[in-house]
């Protein structure tokens, strides 16, 4: 799939009255929405490790998507997530003497994840960003195994939390990352049991929210779908102005390649 996007950034003094507006031009209550994402690096291009599966792999399920929507013939390397969808309910809690449990047993089995992949932006001048992407479910087994038996290693992990809206083609997705806090030793895996949510820390030590505005195009790219996207992204651009700042970032701050 390709999307078109716009980035701004929300202070944490109006986070909530910038859900307000949202929320009012939207049409909508705004959509509570924590994720987490367990980043992995291949050890191989896509297209040498495609196709082979190997050990636990045989009996996760994924859903399929048309191969004109991945990457082909690269030789490059590029990062991907694996995705958790969560609630509130599946973090720890914090107990009266101050001290914190964690949340569910072993969240990780939950079925709620997918697998990720975002390329590197397109270059030229563009009024938006233009990417490829795609977003495949893992409807079955357990989602490290299948990431590691499709020669992924497990790098690290975050969370995000924050809000979503939608307004006919646009997703508006407002949130910010959050790290966990240090572990004694290097972890090989996502955590089987997640801490509380807010005693996690903000990425940003402001506690700023992110904004980003996308539409999805489809598969092929054809410039009359470019140029709708683009105009739609553009006149909420517009009607944004004096809320937020909807902005093109620097096209390599998005770049998912390995080093």
């Amino acid at each position: 799939m390709h999307e078109v996007l716009l980035f701004g950034q929300v202070p944490w003094g109006r986070h909530e009255q910038v859900l307000k507006i949202l929320a009012g031009l939207c049409a909508m209550q705004p959509q509570r929405v924590i994720e987490r994402h367990a980043v992995y690096k291949p050890s191989q291009a896509p297209t040498q490790q495609r196709g082979v599966q190997v050990g636990g792999s045989q009996t996760i399920q994924q859903q399929q998507r048309p191969n004109r929507d991945r990457p082909v013939q690269s030789t490059e390397l590029f990062y991907v997530q694996a995705i958790q969808s969560l609630e509130e309910s599946d973090l720890g809690d914090k107990i009266p003497n101050g001290s914190e449990t964690n949340g569910t047993t072993n969240v990780m089995k939950k079925q709620s994840w997918a697998m990720q992949f975002q390329d590197v932006p397109q270059p030229g001048k563009r009024a938006v960003i233009l990417r490829q992407t795609t977003k495949s479910k893992i409807v079955d087994g357990d989602a490290h195994e299948f990431m590691v038996t499709q020669g992924n290693t497990f790098i690290t992990e975050f969370m995000t939390e924050g809000y979503q809206f939608v307004t006919g083609n646009i997703v508006l997705n407002m949130y910010r990352p959050l790290q966990f806090h240090p572990t004694e030793s290097v972890l090989s895996s996502p955590r089987e049991a997640l801490p509380p949510l807010d005693s996690l820390q903000p990425l940003d030590e402001s506690g700023a929210y992110l904004l980003e505005a996308s539409i999805l195009l489809g598969s092929e790219l054809k410039p009359e779908i470019e140029t709708q996207g683009t105009n739609e992204l553009r006149d909420l651009q517009a009607r944004m102005k004096g809320v937020v700042t909807l902005k093109v970032p620097e096209r390599l701050s998005l770049d998912t390649r390995v080093k």
